[in-house]
């Protein structure tokens, strides 16, 4: 490559290249994410029967993102991947950044507003943007002033072999690479836990109405540690108990395994899926009641009798509908 420009000047270009690289490959990314809906989901049964006060301010942003109408996250998402596209290429950087701008700017204020822990991340995003922006923003203004438009002769002037072969080789490859991390995040749309069916007909809000720890009797208590006071199964294998010291939002989230013959759930840490905490039979004398018999990972006995709660959720019935409480 041929330094026909001044060294400050050739590593500046250079700079903007690589940033605006980064930037389209951050947020096709994001897009995808946001087109396959892999981060804000709709909100569990075990959500919605969550205290709203027990949500930290991040996962109320999650829930609200999630209850999104109208293609809102498709439409985010598909904005986003636009913007890297334009990013790509020196004739439409320009328009690029300033979509880039727009979008990132919303997420910074989302991030530092819910305190989501990537206010970091976005910030720099924002900061790439802006600085890609800049260049242009000469241009721009006298555009906006009606005034003739000054053609950009800052691109970097690279020999005739990296032009003709080399760039479009690259380039050509971080194409296939960002389509690559969007089959991938379909592929991870496809394997969602929320894709397998849990326990037929029980998902809902169950209350406890009898509980025994290790043979005794527990009466319905807030303090007992070991006392369930609800249990919600979802559509999927997931079961949430909500018992005095579980550390997400009051409940202990459970992934169940389910022995349909031998009639046996197996519960293992959400956190961990190696490990088994629970092995539980399971009864059905009613379409309301589940009856759980069974020990712990540290051998304790439990017994609970499960009545379901026929619980109507305005989230899912809508507000415009009749709904009986």
């Amino acid at each position: 490559m041929r330094n026909e420009q001044g060294g400050i000047t050739f590593a500046y270009q250079w700079l903007r290249v690589i940033l605006r690289y980064q930037l389209a490959a951050v947020l096709a990314i994001f897009a995808f994410v946001m087109i396959f809906d892999l981060k804000f989901p709709f909100p569990a049964l075990s959500e919605m029967n969550t205290n709203y006060g027990d949500f930290t301010p991040a996962k109320i942003f999650q829930l609200t993102l999630g209850i999104a109408k109208a293609n809102y996250k498709l439409t985010v998402g598909l904005v986003e991947l636009l913007a890297a596209v334009l990013l790509l290429f020196r004739r439409t950087a320009a328009v690029g950044a300033l979509m880039a701008a727009g979008i990132i700017l919303n997420i910074v204020l989302a991030d530092f507003a819910y305190n989501t822990g990537d206010q970091y991340i976005s910030l720099y995003l924002m900061i790439i943007s802006l600085i890609l922006l800049a260049h242009n923003l000469p241009g721009m203004y006298r555009l906006m002033l009606e005034k003739p438009a000054v053609a950009n002769n800052t691109n970097l002037k690279l020999n005739p072999t990296w032009e003709r072969r080399v760039r479009p080789a690259l380039k050509a490859l971080f194409i296939v690479l960002i389509l690559a991390s969007g089959i991938t995040a379909y592929i991870w749309k496809q394997q969602s836990p929320r894709l397998a069916t849990g326990l037929p007909n029980a998902a809902g809000l169950y209350d406890v109405a009898e509980f025994k720890w290790n043979g005794t009797t527990i009466p319905y208590s807030k303090l007992s540690p070991h006392r369930w006071q609800n249990v919600v199964f979802e559509t999927w294998k997931t079961i949430s108990i909500l018992q005095p010291g579980s550390k997400t939002c009051g409940r202990t989230y459970y992934v169940i395994k389910i022995d349909s013959v031998l009639n046996r759930l197996y519960l293992q840490d959400q956190g961990d899926h190696r490990s088994i905490q629970m092995t539980l039979l399971y009864n059905r004398p009613d379409t309301s009641t589940i009856i759980l018999s069974g020990r712990t990972s540290h051998r304790d006995s439990i017994y609970a009798v499960l009545k379901k709660i026929d619980k109507k959720y305005l989230l899912i019935q809508g507000r415009r509908k009749p709904v009986e409480l």
